[in-house]
């Protein structure tokens, strides 16, 4: 499993394109399940706040995270844990693909 960290400016609007992988490598292609991504303050906290998920191309394994700039704004500069996982259509079982911290930064303008 792969671990990416996202940096998240508060108040601003947030992009981030991956590539899910499998774990020897090879994309994950994401045809046919559903990608969700969350962000949580730590493993235990009960709030999870759910990320934007596009899929950018199936084939590479590309998505697109995304938050709002009011989404952001509600965040506090924190350190969170962040995963993302993918939920077979057909069977329901659940994949864990990507972990990792979503750190949250004051935006100085």
């Amino acid at each position: 499993m792969k671990q990416t960290n996202l940096y998240i400016h508060q108040g601003m609007d947030f992009f981030k394109s991956l590539f899910l992988t499998h774990p020897n490598g090879t994309p994950f292609n994401p045809t046919g399940f559903t990608i969700s991504a969350i962000l949580r303050k730590s493993v235990i906290y009960p709030t999870a706040i759910p990320l934007t998920v596009t899929v950018l191309d199936a084939a590479k394994g590309e998505i697109k995270l995304s938050l709002t700039n009011i989404a952001t704004t509600a965040l506090s500069v924190h350190k969170y844990t962040f995963d993302i996982s993918a939920t077979n259509n057909t069977t329901g079982q659940v994949i864990h693909l990507e972990e990792g911290q979503g750190i949250v930064r004051y935006t100085v303008l």
